[in-house]
């Protein structure tokens, strides 16, 4: 798999649609991506990262 896939769309500016600091952080870096209104996908380095 390449690296490029890997990551997901980072954006450079502030989505329209984010509400919340940390929602806006998870979209532009590329943590999550909206698949419909209010329903989010993990993406692999979401999903890598150490919880509790």
């Amino acid at each position: 798999m390449l690296l490029s896939k890997l990551l997901g769309e980072r954006y450079k500016e502030k989505p329209a649609d984010a509400v919340l600091d940390s929602h806006v952080y998870l979209l532009r870096g590329g943590y999550i991506r909206p698949v419909s209104n209010g329903i989010f996908s993990l993406l692999p380095p979401a999903k890598r990262t150490p919880g509790k």
